[in-house]
Order: C-alpha cells, then sequence, then structure tokens
C-alpha cells in the first residue's frame, strides 16, 4: 500500500513556526470564560456573598464552550491534514487522543463519585446508577436519575460531544483525504438535521437525541478554517483584531438580548459562528514568530485549560469552605481569589499530574508497539 503525498496546497502542521501559539493562549481564555461563568453561578448559590451582588456578564461567559469546539475542529484538521488513509494513522489518532483526554476525566469522576457518597449533601447531584457511571466513563450519554442526559462530572457533557467527534474523525482518517473529510461533515449535518427535524420526528433516544445538536456543527467551523489556513489565508493584524471584536461584540449583544435563556437549538449561530471569528481573528492574522514571556505565560495556562475545565468544580468546593472563615472578602475578593486559586491548582495538577501520566502512558504504549513488531532479519552475505 502506497503512502499518500501530502495534499497539493496544504501546508504542513509547522508551517509559519509558532503561528499557532495564539490558539494555544485562546484554550486558555475559553476556560477562563467558563470558569467565570461558573463563579458568578457559585456568588449566587451562598447567601453570604450574594447580598447586593449583580452578576459581572457583559458577555455570554459560557461561550467559551463554543470556541473550544471551534478550536477543536481546527486543531484535529490542522495536526491530521496528511494522515488521510495512512497506515495506522486511525489507531495512532485514537490513541493520542485517548491518552490526552482519558485518564485526568476518569480521575475527577471518581472523585464525583466519591463527593457524592461522603459529602451528599453539598452536591447537585448525590447518587448516580451504574448505567450512568459506565455511560460517563465511556462519553456516552446515559439518563441521570433525575431523567436528564448528564454524566457524573456534570461539566463533562462537553467531552461527550468532543468525542463523539474524536470517533467520526478517526473513522474519516481510514479514507482519502477528499473522501473523509466528506463523510465526517455529512455524519455531522445529518446529527444537525435530526436535532432540527425532531419537532417533526419526535424526541430521540439516547444516546442519539443527545448527540442530534447543531452544536457539533461547531466543530466543522474549526475544520473550515484549518482548510483555509492550511491553503495560506492570511489577513492583516489589524483584520484579526477586528474579526475579534465582531466576535466579542457578538457575544456582548447575544447577552443583552437574552437569547442564552432560550433559542438553544440555534446555539451554533448564536454562539459558534462569534466563536469561530475569534478563532479566525487569532489564527488567519500574523503572528510574532516567537512569543514573548506574557504570551509564554498564557501557553502554559493554554496546556492547563483541560485541566482547569475539570479541576474548577472541586477547587471552588476548597475555595467556599475558606471563604465561610473570610466573610470580609465580599462578592468581588472571593471571585478574584477563588479565580487565581482554580488556575493555580490546574498549572498544578497539569504539571505534577497530567503530563507525567500522559508521558507514561505513551511510553508504555510505544514499548507494547514495539514488542509487537515482528523481529527484522538481517542478512549477512549470500551464505
Amino acid at each position: 500500500m502506497t503512502v499518500p503525498p501530502r495534499p497539493p496546497g496544504f501546508a504542513p502542521a509547522s508551517r509559519r513556526g509558532d503561528a499557532i501559539w495564539g490558539l494555544q493562549c485562546l484554550r486558555f481564555v475559553a476556560a477562563a470564560m467558563v470558569l467565570i461563568s461558573h463563579l458568578n453561578h457559585e456568588v449566587l448559590q451562598r447567601p453570604a456573598l450574594a447580598s447586593g451582588f449583580v452578576p459581572f456578564a457583559p458577555v455570554w461567559w459560557a461561550g467559551g464552550v463554543d470556541v473550544f469546539f471551534v478550536i477543536s475542529g481546527f486543531i484535529m484538521l490542522h495536526v491530521s491534514a496528511d494522515q488521510f488513509g495512512r497506515p495506522g494513522a486511525v489507531r495512532q489518532f485514537a490513541e493520542r487522543r485517548i491518552v490526552r483526554l482519558v485518564p485526568p476525566y476518569w480521575m475527577f469522576t471518581v472523585l464525583a463519585l466519591a463527593a457524592m457518597a461522603m459529602l451528599p449533601g453539598q452536591m447537585v447531584h448525590n447518587r448516580a446508577t451504574a448505567a450512568q457511571i459506565a455511560g460517563s466513563l465511556l462519553f456516552i450519554p446515559v439518563a441521570a436519575p433525575d431523567g436528564r442526559a448528564t454524566p457524573v462530572l456534570i461539566l463533562g457533557w462537553t467531552l461527550e460531544f468532543e468525542m463523539l467527534f474524536y470517533a467520526v474523525f478517526a473513522a474519516g482518517l481510514g479514507l482519502s483525504r477528499r473522501r473523509g473529510i466528506s463523510m465526517i461533515v455529512m455524519v455531522l449535518v445529518v446529527l444537525a438535521a435530526l436535532a432540527l427535524a425532531q419537532p417533526v420526528l419526535g424526541p430521540l433516544p439516547l444516546p442519539l437525541g443527545f448527540w442530534a445538536n447543531p452544536i457539533v456543527l461547531e466543530f466543522l467551523f474549526g475544520m473550515g478554517l484549518a482548510l483555509a489556513f492550511g491553503r495560506g489565508w492570511v489577513i492583516p493584524r489589524a483584520g484579526g483584531l477586528v474579526l475579534c471584536g465582531l466576535g466579542i461584540a457578538a457575544l456582548v449583544w447575544v447577552q443583552a438580548r437574552g437569547w442564552p435563556g432560550h433559542a438553544w437549538v440555534w446555539r451554533v449561530a448564536w454562539a459558534g459562528v462569534p466563536s469561530l471569528l475569534i478563532c479566525a481573528g487569532v489564527v488567519l492574522a500574523p503572528a510574532r514568530s516567537r512569543p514573548g514571556p506574557v504570551a509564554r505565560l498564557f501557553i502554559l495556562l493554554g496546556d492547563a485549560s483541560y485541566a482547569l475545565y475539570l479541576s474548577h468544580p472541586f477547587a471552588l468546593s476548597l475555595m467556599a469552605i475558606a471563604a465561610a472563615r473570610m466573610p470580609f472578602l465580599g462578592a468581588a475578593g472571593y471571585i478574584g481569589l477563588a479565580f487565581v486559586a482554580c488556575v493555580g491548582v490546574s498549572v498544578v495538577f497539569h504539571l505534577r499530574v497530567e503530563r507525567p501520566l500522559q508521558r507514561a502512558i505513551a511510553a508504555r504504549l510505544a514499548l507494547r508497539r514495539d514488542r509487537a513488531r515482528p523481529p527484522r532479519v538481517i542478512r549477512l552475505g549470500n551464505a
């Protein structure tokens, strides 16, 4: 089987050096948006802090999830554009995604189960069924005891969409580039169409009823951006700022209109499109070849963004205990201190647990592959 060459006109992953570091910084911004959204909610749930508190919400902070989805679509195609149809590409892609996402998620899922058992009064959901636990660990939407399709770790709903996308993308890697991308687009468009057709079709059974959501089109937004980037699309730096500004302004407008409270089926339009504008402004505008000190800090925080997303509910629980002994903080002081604490916990977890664990698992997988290879036959002369 011949190895297909890299598609003509599609630049290698290393094009423009470290130009993608801006997108890495944006990963932290997206995670921070989700954290601020949860901090506002956390204060409102605590009478000692909520008195006179007006949530700081000039934009729809939960839109950070949509930014994440666009980034995911971009990164997957950007780093895998030359892998379609290559032998072993599907296995390598699946291994990397599993090593990256599964161990931390399982760890925090187990922590959530432990908290349910030991501190049921402090948990939004204090019980889980065996089916829900199994579904959570396998990233498959399963009904919780309250009837909603929520995993044990509630914010894991986004990862159930991520894993769906990775599974579809991995299947596409087994085909030629043109056919693979077409298949990925077709599957995600069909899922979005099923969601829009539910008033006619009626409710769909799980897990299809969960995955059939137009939000999956945000992954295609990112893939489209990767195609544009790979073909050399560049806009002036001022144009990048304009695109980012338009995306932020759209999220401000959406918040002012109150759309996050309804029209969920159209989230892909009022949150996904602004997220695409922001990502395009970061990716397509020329960047410095090397990031400066502040950018390097944000790159580290971007590396820790997954840890921040998973760990911040637990860090906030610890902060709530500490805040009970510091009534002088007030809402603003609590939000500021809790934000720094959550980010600090995520960086420590990333450097001390997540990264070493990923390296250890990757090394073990590499060793297993080496042992599975047939021994090389060395011929000495014509004896």
